[in-house]
């Protein structure tokens, strides 16, 4: 299991693509909450940090799953509050991993910033940014900063999920370390 979890990381980071979701997603129009909806949010998350690459809709994509992005919707001002403390649009980099990402990739964050967390929309520049959808076109090359903000630990343990019944069966038992997650032992039932 060890050996099939290292193999999966070096895959994705040498563009296997064969533990990413698979997604049609249609054009924004046909969204009730467009802003709301996965394959969406992961398309506009692309084209503002890959512009030269822009997709279009409808398209086939693969979706990724990254380190949150999430810029928190700042808390509505006290009624009477000054005209400047009610257009207050956030700090994105009080995130922890916008913040590493800006560090790490300043040009990538100023286009991110320019795109989403100071767009006029208010759907977009608060919406959830937790995946990013890939091209299937094999000739584009993805930029080092997208690998960079892929969780890679999130990819692991959906696949690793996957054995975590049979791991039972033979007397291996997981252990639940939060609510949803459940991690392989290698405590032995006897």
């Amino acid at each position: 299991m060890v050996k099939l979890k290292n193999d999966i990381q070096f895959g994705i980071r040498n563009g296997d693509t064969k533990y990413f979701k698979q997604s049609k997603v249609k054009m924004i129009e046909d969204y009730k909450n467009p802003y709301s909806t996965q394959g969406v949010t992961a398309i506009m998350l692309w084209n503002a940090l890959v512009p030269e690459h822009e997709m279009q809709f409808p398209v086939d994509v693969n979706i990724v799953p990254i380190k949150s992005l999430k810029m928190a919707k700042p808390k509505d001002p006290p009624e009477g509050a000054p005209i400047n403390q009610r257009v207050d649009m956030g700090d994105p980099l009080k995130n922890r991993n916008i913040a590493a990402f800006a560090e790490k990739w300043p040009e990538a964050y100023q286009q991110l910033y320019r795109e989403i967390y100071q767009n006029p929309v208010p759907e977009i520049r608060y919406m959830s940014l937790s995946s990013i959808a890939l091209p299937k076109n094999t000739n584009i090359k993805i930029p080092d900063y997208i690998y960079d903000l892929v969780d890679y630990e999130s990819i692991v343990d959906s696949s690793l999920q996957l054995f975590l019944p049979l791991a039972d069966s033979i007397g291996l038992r997981s252990l639940p370390t939060t609510s949803n997650t459940t991690h392989m032992s290698n405590l032995i039932d006897l």
